[in-house]
């Protein structure tokens, strides 16, 4: 079984980790690193670990619900877990977990 971890677009992403390590770390000049190359580290570390996948929301096909695009997409199966993360209103970080039950072919 895997696990799709699904964050914010790529955009939002960016602009809340450059928000986040600014409020952490104040002192430092500028962004401690690029926002592109943050993007694919959490993907290459996170994709470290077997059957675990980063997915953007902006990857994601354009009017399809979220289940029926990571299996479009990204070949989610029955039985894989989806963790959706998403920035509440004060900007703390919310999750959902979804267990993909059976999924009727396209």
């Amino acid at each position: 079984m895997a696990t799709f971890y699904v964050l914010p677009a790529r955009p939002l992403f960016e602009q809340m980790m450059d928000r986040m390590l600014a409020e952490w770390l104040p002192t430092l000049p500028g962004p401690l690193i690029p926002a592109e190359e943050l993007t694919e580290f959490v993907r290459d570390h996170a994709e470290r670990k077997a059957d675990t996948f980063i997915v953007y929301r902006d990857e994601l096909p354009e009017g399809m619900g979220l289940l029926e695009g990571l299996r479009d997409a990204f070949g989610a199966e029955s039985g894989d877990d989806v963790v959706e993360l998403h920035w509440g209103p004060n900007g703390q970080i919310r999750a959902r977990s979804t267990r993909l039950g059976l999924m009727a072919a396209a």
